[in-house]
């Protein structure tokens, strides 16, 4: 019997579905709770026994955790170089990387019961070895509105806006995880963060603010203890070239 793939975010029953090149295996516990199995070429990659639960959710989750949390910033490069003119303004639609987790719920509580690779983590140093960040890396094309969903990414309205009197040119943009808000369709691998306004102030720096929804017709995640946004957010400094 052939195994259904999974068709997007949301609640899934008991049963065995495909998820990229995984396996995911719910089961009943004798009416007690579930068990949870994702595997891959018949390796368990992941076990787990659910008590007192059966609600199992997909959403999207902040790409900073898997294999392990190392780093706290995203990187994402432009498949396109973008010439800014003095003073001028743009905006454009990017992908960024975004991992898949799978919560279990009672009620409004939930606990995390796996992390799936949304694809293969890419990691690479932003600015200097001494001085610079380690992030999570992808590279991105640049659309016009709003690109069709794919698993694995969520999309962003990017703003820009060249402050300097001279040319820049733009090839990239960091954002920090503590910062995001993520939020998704159920049914489909729709899913987008907020808004990022990035001005430029100089040939080889620029600040990056979050503002508002990318997408309508979307719900937010339930962040997990430890990676609630603040109530105040922070710009993030591109201090080692844009």
């Amino acid at each position: 019997m052939k195994i259904p793939e999974l068709k997007g975010y949301g609640k899934i029953g008991t049963g065995k579905y495909r998820l990229l090149n995984y396996i995911i295996d719910i089961s009943e516990l004798n009416g007690k709770g579930i068990k949870y199995i994702r595997s891959k070429n018949d390796l368990i990659l992941a076990d787990s026994l659910v008590i007192g639960s059966s609600d199992v959710v997909i959403v999207p989750i902040y790409p900073v955790l898997v294999p392990k949390k190392i780093t706290d910033y995203v990187l994402v490069e432009l498949d396109r170089k973008i010439e800014i003119a003095p003073s001028a303004k743009t905006e454009f639609y990017i992908q960024i990387p975004v991992d898949i987790a799978v919560y279990a719920y009672r009620d409004k509580d939930f606990t995390i019961i796996d992390i799936i690779p949304g694809y293969k983590p890419k990691y690479a140093l932003y600015g200097s070895p001494n001085e610079g960040v380690i992030a999570r890396y992808m590279r991105t094309s640049i659309y016009n509105s709003e690109p069709t969903p794919e698993i694995g990414k969520a999309v962003a309205l990017v703003r820009v806006r060249n402050k300097t009197r001279g040319w820049v040119t733009l090839t990239k943009i960091l954002v920090h995880s503590n910062n995001l808000r993520l939020y998704y369709e159920e049914g489909s691998w729709r899913a987008c963060i907020q808004k990022l306004n990035v001005v430029v102030d100089s040939r080889s720096t620029a600040s990056v603010t979050y503002e508002g929804i990318t997408c309508t017709g979307v719900k937010p995640i339930d962040d997990p203890l430890g990676l609630k946004p603040p109530r105040i957010v922070y710009k993030t400094s591109m201090l080692w070239g844009i």
